[in-house]
């Protein structure tokens, strides 16, 4: 069984690397383009936050590959529900001094000039509708100028989209009169010629839309081109038949833009912020990368690639990562129960653990998981006089495991540790029956015992920890998923083992020397 696992897996091995480095690739396969931030900061309080916004996909360019750098901050990644924007959201993780974070994405540009698809429906609720019909601050300056070049404007235009086009034909034509706008609006900043230009005309246009109660967003993000110096570029879109259509006064695009288009942020101006507004400095880069196999077959549109687990995207490539890791932590788990001897409560409790602390900051998810884990043993000791049945009084103990798991996280917020939401996402359940099952055992076997299972379990969630915490494991289990066929061969030969295991072998080192009791050869 062992060799036949193995051998299938070496098979399956094969194929993909054959399948990647032989098969023609596509007559379109796109330019890979590497995208790079740079953050530098030093904070001045525990609860200031680094707000940094994450490029998103277009049909004609696909984010395929992301990879994240932060000494000395906790990061978490976050969805708008309203743009459906992704946003980093970092905080210092202890400390004084500078602290830094850096982030690579890996872009296939299509380059084909028809990519561009049709603008999905979308519905806007009141709020929002409010929010994008607000006159913001450029309005408030210049209220009497708006109104009387939106007069110009709209004389003849029989329709709303004739207004649009009006107006976005005005910014056109008017770019250099946006230099006194783009000092108004960047007051404060230090002023740099191209995102400051473009800016501001997408702002003025803003201002023209939202005064004919048009709803219309500022969009902030990268026009992937070859020039010294990248820096963000700014468009509009415009809320029209429950559609938002994009326009670029600056470059000259209405309706739809080119494809080396890539927004970050949809309704702001600043990719990279921090929440008291305090200064850091932020660079970007881009640089084209070698057409790697896996890359370009990524966007590639055939069967075979339903079982390419690197096509998919980002966000759900890393929750993949880790459940394809956990066979892993149970092969770990095995090891340390077979081979060496160490008990533990049950076979996926240590992985499970571990799995938590590698999704969230592990410094301030131990702490919650040791708060939680004494306060239910508390809970069971109270509750042990009361005679009462199992389920309710495991659901009393989930109860308790719960309020404290909530409490901690509250509690490491005020005082400034707490990273982010992550620090929960703790196995409440298998933490409830561990307690239960050690107060079992407390009774069966005695404390003793039931304190060395305890210990060897922790024992054994370290070392899953050290594992699963290896991004490059995750990434190969990703890019090669039939190398699960191997773990499972490991699995046979553990299970087929019938030796001493080595704890026994230190329980009975004395017969193993042949020594009797009294220690005599």
């Amino acid at each position: 069984m062992f060799l036949a696992l193995a051998a299938v897996g070496a098979i399956c091995v094969y194929l993909r690397l054959y399948h990647q480095y032989r098969t023609p690739l596509t007559d379109d396969p796109g330019k890979i383009l590497r995208l790079g931030y740079t953050v530098e900061f030093e904070p001045t309080n525990p609860t200031e936050r680094l707000y940094i916004n994450l490029p998103s996909n277009t049909a004609c360019a696909k984010v395929v590959n992301e990879s994240f750098s932060h000494r000395g901050l906790t990061i978490d990644v976050l969805r708008n529900t309203d743009t459906s924007d992704r946003e980093i959201v970092a905080v210092a993780s202890g400390g004084k001094g500078a602290v830094r974070f850096t982030a690579e994405f890996d872009i296939i540009l299509s380059q084909q000039t028809n990519c561009s698809a049709d603008h999905a429906e979308t519905s806007l609720t009141t709020p929002q509708k409010a929010k994008y019909l607000k006159p913001h601050l450029f309005f408030k300056r210049n209220e009497a100028r708006i109104m009387q070049v939106l007069d110009d404007i709209s004389r003849g235009a029989g329709t709303r989209a004739q207004l649009i086009e009006r107006i976005y034909e005005h910014c056109s034509e008017n770019i250099e009169q946006m230099e006194s706008s783009v000092r108004i609006l960047n007051e404060g900043r230090v002023i740099r010629n191209h995102w400051s230009r473009s800016f501001g005309c997408a702002e003025f246009m803003i201002a023209l839309c939202r005064a004919a109660r048009i709803p219309a967003r500022l969009v902030t993000g990268f026009v992937l081109e070859n020039r010294p110096g990248l820096e963000p570029s700014a468009w509009v879109e415009v809320y029209r038949k429950k559609r938002w259509k994009p326009y670029d006064p600056y470059n000259g695009y209405s309706g739809e833009l080119a494809p080396n288009y890539l927004p970050v942020r949809h309704g702001g101006g600043d990719i990279i912020r921090i929440s008291d507004n305090s200064p850091c400095v932020s660079c970007f880069s881009l640089e084209p990368i070698g057409r790697t196999s896996s890359l370009a077959h990524s966007s590639d549109k055939h069967i075979g690639n339903i079982l390419s687990l690197t096509r998919l995207p980002v966000s759900m490539k890393k929750t993949l990562a880790l459940i394809l890791m956990l066979p892993v932590g149970a092969l770990v788990t095995s090891v340390f129960r077979n081979l060496i001897g160490l008990q533990t409560f049950g076979t996926f409790a240590p992985t499970l653990i571990a799995l938590s602390l590698v999704s969230s900051d592990w410094r301030t998810g131990l702490i919650v998981f040791v708060l939680t884990l004494a306060t239910g043993l508390l809970s069971r000791v109270l509750l042990s006089g009361l005679n009462m049945l199992a389920v309710p009084r495991l659901g009393i103990i989930l109860t308790v495991v719960i309020l404290c798991l909530v409490m901690s996280v509250s509690v490491c917020e005020y005082a400034g540790i707490a990273p982010t939401a992550r620090s929960i996402l703790l196995p409440v359940v298998i933490i409830t029956m561990m307690i239960e099952r050690f107060f079992i055992m407390v009774e069966e076997d005695g404390l003793s015992t039931a304190l060395k299972v305890l210990v060897g379990t922790g024992i054994v969630a370290v070392c899953c920890f050290t594992v699963l915490n290896s991004a490059p494991l995750g990434a190969a289990l990703l890019a090669f998923p039939e190398t699960l066929l191997f773990v499972m061969a490991a699995f046979v030969l553990v299970g087929r083992y019938s030796g001493y295991r080595l704890s026994e072998l230190w329980r009975f080192r004395d017969f193993a020397l042949g020594k009797d009791v009294s220690g005599r050869k």
